[in-house]
């Protein structure tokens, strides 16, 4: 547990030349975390804006499919109560003449 505690500490002290460590300067630290943050949110802000509209174009899309579909299908809807209606007839007639 020592041995962790110890490697914990140690990072937080300036390390020699040519090794890696934690900066623990915050005020130099700042501009150079606040650019790569913006920089990350402009990059995958144009991406996801990008996203966002052929996701409205596919919904717009969408809802004209579906527009023509509900026109084809009142279309269909009438005639086959016309082909009903005939076929009602044909039955009538063909009862009747069977009689």
């Amino acid at each position: 547990m020592k041995s962790v505690t110890d490697s914990f500490v140690s990072l937080g002290h300036w390390p020699s030349a040519g090794s890696f460590g934690f900066n623990t300067n915050i005020l130099p630290t700042n501009p150079i975390n606040l650019s790569v943050v913006l920089g990350a949110l402009i990059f995958f802000g144009k991406g996801v804006h990008n996203r966002k509209q052929r996701i409205l174009n596919t919904i717009r899309n969408s809802e004209e499919l579906r527009r023509g579909a509900i026109e084809q299908l009142k279309k269909v809807n009438s005639h086959l109560r016309k082909v009903e209606t005939e076929a009602e007839q044909f039955r009538v007639n063909g009862y009747s003449e069977i009689e």
